[in-house]
């Protein structure tokens, strides 16, 4: 039912806001828990967590910032 999500820009700096906190390496990742992430060479990220209502089917879109 829930997705999260974490996404960077080029530079590495997250573009999303969550309260989601998980583990993740560096470079590119898949998550391996949510605790200790120190202790295992990761480092801690927000990810945003996203209700899809049980949905089957979903799209979730990123769009620049409006001027």
């Amino acid at each position: 039912r829930y997705i999260y999500i974490y996404a960077t820009d080029v530079f590495g700096h997250a573009i999303l806001t969550g309260s989601t906190e998980m583990c993740i390496e560096r470079r590119r990742f898949s998550t391996r828990g949510i605790e200790e992430c120190w202790q295992r060479g990761h480092i801690a990220a927000q990810f945003l967590e996203v209700d899809t209502l049980e949905q089957a089917r979903w799209t979730f879109f990123l769009t620049g910032n409006s001027p």
